[in-house]
């Protein structure tokens, strides 16, 4: 938990992420949208010279269909139905992508395939300390 200041609208924080080593068949994380606190995203990759592994790109989908609700209890995954990918920033060392969180800033991570190494990655958001949002729809449990 961090410290901050409640007399501040808004907070950055910066996140040091290791993402472990997961089989070809999954992802580390599924098409979804951030938490609606959230005002933007970057992410700073740090492959290592050993990791041979392929994926593990950042996925842009563009959105399809209206999104009136996110399973929050999966991480606010977004119905399939409803995106389709369109570009993938690859995961290489000092490729960093930023991006403004509304609703239908739907994003994914595509599978690694054969990894062996953990990665690494700095995650620097920016937050309403408060009340504010950039988006609402229902947040369903499953």
């Amino acid at each position: 938990m961090r410290d901050v200041d409640a007399s501040g609208h808004y907070v950055t924080d910066c996140q040091f992420v290791v993402h472990e080593p997961v089989d070809q068949t999954g992802t580390s994380r599924t098409p979804h949208v951030d938490n609606p606190v959230e005002i933007y995203a970057g992410l700073l990759y740090m492959r290592k010279q050993a990791d041979m592994a392929d994926g593990g790109n950042f996925t842009v989908h563009r959105v399809t269909g209206q999104i009136t609700e996110v399973n929050k209890s999966l991480g606010r995954q977004v119905d399939n139905s409803l995106h389709e990918p369109v570009f993938e920033v690859p995961y290489r060392a000092n490729n960093f992508c930023m991006f403004l969180n509304v609703k239908d800033s739907v994003h994914s991570v595509t599978p690694r395939i054969a990894p062996t190494e953990r990665r690494h990655s700095i995650n620097i958001i920016g937050e309403f300390n408060g009340t504010g949002k950039m988006w609402k729809v229902k947040e369903i449990k499953s």
